[in-house]
């Protein structure tokens, strides 16, 4: 299953990544607030090995207590698409991009709606690109 940390007082270290990821090896997202810019921002698809080289050289712009990192065990859906990785812009488009900021929020979670395909039948706009 998957799993989600938050920094409440450090970040994860580099064994703590290695061993999540390696249990996990299906993509890692990594989200933070800006404070300063009042967005949330977020990078998704990571390795393991590029999850640690982002902590390390952005370790001044993830804050401590605003930063979730997510490492993807695919349960559904194609474990190669890297879009399917977490987190995801909570937005009339399902935006879905490996980058980016937003003033919306995210969304990360662990586990899987099963009955997904008659929920979509409720939904008046499917989004498009990948989904799980």
């Amino acid at each position: 299953m998957c799993v989600i940390t938050i920094s409440h007082e450090r970040h994860p270290t580099s064994e703590e990544i290695e061993k999540m990821g390696s249990a996990n090896p299906d993509g890692i997202g990594i989200l933070w607030s800006n404070k300063k810019s009042k967005t949330n921002e977020w990078v998704k698809g990571l390795t393991t090995k590029q999850a640690i080289n982002f902590y390390k050289k952005n370790s001044d712009i993830l804050p401590v207590g605003s930063t979730i990192s997510h490492y993807r065990l695919a349960s559904v859906g194609r474990g190669h698409d890297k879009t399917l990785n977490h987190p995801f812009v909570i937005d009339e488009h399902a935006t879905n991009k490996l980058k980016g900021l937003t003033k919306k929020s995210l969304l990360v979670h662990n586990g899987h709606l099963s009955e997904w395909s008659n929920l979509m039948l409720t939904v008046t706009r499917t989004p498009k690109g990948s989904f799980s």
